[in-house]
């Protein structure tokens, strides 16, 4: 079933900004969905639209085939997590989370019941008597979790919900909605800056500039066949390598040159010139390697070897497990088949099929 369906939606404030442009998406039940992008992106935005928060000037937003688009927050059943867990300070952690059900009349057996469910799952119901200045950043998170999911919301919008934790807290909290998720079955919506987070938590990543919706897929798609030069950009550390390069036909092959080198292409493509872009952990750095280059930088990140490579006039950067010291001469090597070609001198620097 399509739990969440988004039709063309505008917003613009009244600054002149055009904040979201044209966007058009689908969820179906049960799924996650990650908004990622830029600062100034229009992430939050489209959260709000979706929340209630905001009205769209234009296009729809249908929950099950009901359009909500201009109902309030309160008539479309949705629980939201803000960056901050935006608690009363001077009511007790019981009356925090239940305040919404007593806002919609729910009866106080009912209140005590659900109150007791969700605080034992969230590990809170040790905190109930306390006042939020008491809490750790953590338990006030998962005081503002509980809140959001005793009315037993079918959609879950998240904004930068983790963005404040540290970084052991983080996995925690990660690993927590996950599990969430899957035990109240839940539409997610999730606004983050976190790459990670989302490609460990979203079945669907949306990336967004500029209002816009420039690429919308799984993670591992969209990470191993990024659309176009911004999405491939924009995801990864360190980020993908673009390589200039140009693709030639002698006698009825095709060949592209790039650092210097030449390599066949096991299909033919008519002349241009492209961008080969490149993941640093698909290169290898091996005696045999088709490549030379100086080691520029060496970096260690979690046991591993980040390598500034200077290679025909052009630096890229290598992952990899091999120890190497500035100044080093290595030899590398990678594969066609791990390449992604991008339009050259089109604005959009879309992908093309070369391989």
């Amino acid at each position: 079933m399509t739990m969440i369906k988004v039709e063309k939606l505008n917003h613009t404030y009244q600054n002149g900004k055009r904040a979201v442009r044209d966007i058009s998406f689908s969820l179906e039940e049960g799924e996650v969905l990650a908004i990622i992008g830029p600062s100034g992106a229009g992430k939050s935005t489209l959260l709000k639209l979706i929340a209630g928060l905001l009205k769209p000037q234009q296009g729809n937003i249908y929950f099950q085939n009901v359009d909500v688009s201009q109902k309030n927050p309160s008539s479309r059943r949705i629980g939201m997590i803000f960056q901050d867990a935006a608690l009363f300070p001077d009511t007790k952690v019981k009356d925090n989370i239940t305040y919404g059900m007593k806002k919609l009349g729910y009866s106080r057996s009912e209140i005590k019941q659900e109150l007791m469910l969700i605080s034992k799952l969230l590990h809170i119901d040790h905190l109930l008597n306390q006042y939020p200045a008491s809490l750790s950043g953590g338990e006030a998170q998962r005081v503002d979790i509980a809140r959001a999911l005793i009315r037993k919301p079918s959609i879950l919008l998240l904004d930068e919900p983790f963005s404040s934790l540290d970084a052991s807290l983080k996995e925690e909290m990660r690993q927590l909605f996950v599990e969430l998720q899957k035990e109240f079955r839940m539409t997610m919506i999730m606004v983050t800056h976190d790459q990670q987070g989302a490609m460990l938590m979203a079945d669907k990543v949306a990336l967004m500039k500029d209002g816009k919706l420039v690429a919308l897929d799984t993670p591992d798609h969209l990470y191993d066949k990024p659309p176009n030069v911004f999405a491939a950009s924009f995801l990864g550390t360190p980020s993908m390598n673009f390589l200039d390069a140009i693709i030639h036909n002698e006698s009825g092959k095709s060949y592209i040159f790039v650092c210097g080198e030449k390599m066949i292409l096991p299909r033919a493509h008519h002349n241009c010139d492209v961008i080969c872009g490149i993941r640093p952990e698909r290169i290898r750095v091996c005696e045999n390697g088709m490549f030379v280059g100086y080691v520029k930088k060496v970096k260690r990140d979690r046991g591993l070897y980040i390598l500034d490579v200077v290679c025909f006039e052009t630096e890229l950067s290598i992952l990899t497990n091999e120890p190497c010291n500035p100044k080093d001469i290595i030899r590398f090597s990678f594969e066609l088949s791990d390449c992604r070609f991008f339009h050259k001198h089109l604005e959009t620097h879309h992908a093309l099929q070369v391989i």
